[in-house]
């Protein structure tokens, strides 16, 4: 049951540290949290200092729910804005900058754990997009080896996951996006999907009845997963935290000439596009073409970011 005396303090704040200033007798009619027989709405409840919803967040030793739980923090039941906000937070804190010194020549390698745009856009839109109304609230699971931002509810009538994937938006609470759109928390044109796709495809994307989850793999350097051990985590050698069982890749000194020299030249400039490649090595783009795919596929590059934007991380 819904409260009536709600508060809403810490909205204020939150509009203010974002130069956003409510007058006391015109807010709640402003940001639409009144039905029309004057009581507090669903997006008065969640937006209230007493938020009365959870928002859990699960640390698994193991790749399964079956393996032992290490913790789980709730940062729910205040203002959703700051919750949302301890999440994020929460995830710049597991997203470790890893480094390694490579030999021949002698470099160092770093990269974070996982792409924080694409985890951020994730969350963002289980906040936007969860049904609320269900009394469900998102779920979000770190396993060893990735993470699964979870919301319920399945997409609205009026949309498709191939408009979602092409980003058109359908918010599911049309209320609390425009807030997000207002606060500059989201834009509101559909780019939080392809942020995530742009990063990791669509297959990130597990559709269910009644929910929708994204995962987030981790990608660890020297080719290392996270075990459980008696203490903890623990790194086992020989295996990827995202391809379990897979053996370690190909070396680039065993690659054939033309990729080397493609692996040189993205190391010299990451912003080449496959068109500049093959002018620049002198050869067909379908050959440039395939080469990239072994690259790719060896685990020795990564595109970052859109086509258009983006950069190659050569990581060998």
């Amino acid at each position: 049951m819904m409260k009536d005396n709600l508060t809403f303090k810490k909205l204020f704040l939150y509009f203010g540290i974002h130069e956003i200033y409510l007058k006391q007798d015109t807010f709640e009619q402003e940001l639409g949290f009144l039905t029309p027989d004057g009581q507090y709405n669903l997006l008065a409840h969640l937006l209230s200092d007493d938020a009365d919803v959870s928002v859990r967040t699960a640390v698994i030793i193991g790749k399964t729910k079956a393996d032992p739980v290490y913790c789980v923090r709730d940062f729910g039941h205040q203002c959703l804005l700051f919750s949302l906000e301890q999440v994020l937070m929460f995830g710049d804190a597991i997203n470790v900058m890893q480094g390694e010194l490579m030999e021949k020549p002698v470099r160092r390698r770093e990269r974070k754990l996982f792409d924080n745009e694409a985890w951020k856009a994730a969350v963002i839109n289980a906040f936007v997009h969860n049904d609320w109304s269900s009394g469900l609230e998102p779920m979000i699971t770190v396993y060893s080896n990735r993470i699964e931002i979870l919301s319920r509810g399945a997409l609205p009538e009026e949309q498709s996951r191939q408009g979602m994937f092409s980003g058109e938006p359908v918010p599911v609470n049309r209320g609390l996006a425009e807030i997000f759109r207002m606060l500059h928390i989201s834009e509101g044109i559909g780019s939080g999907v392809r942020k995530v796709t742009d990063a990791y495809g669509e297959k990130a994307y597990t559709f269910g009845d009644h929910s929708v989850t994204v995962t987030i793999p981790f990608h660890w350097l020297n080719l290392t997963q996270i075990a459980p051990s008696a203490g903890g985590y623990q790194a086992v050698h020989g295996t990827t935290a995202c391809d379990p069982g897979k053996e370690d890749r190909r070396p680039a000194a065993s690659l054939p000439p033309l990729q080397r020299r493609i692996l040189s030249a993205l190391r010299r400039n990451p912003h080449l596009t496959k068109a500049k490649l093959a002018e620049k090595l002198k050869v067909g783009k379908t050959t440039v073409d395939k080469s990239i795919a072994v690259l790719k596929n060896n685990g020795l590059i990564e595109r970052v970011g859109s086509n258009k934007t983006g950069y190659w991380n050569v990581i060998s």
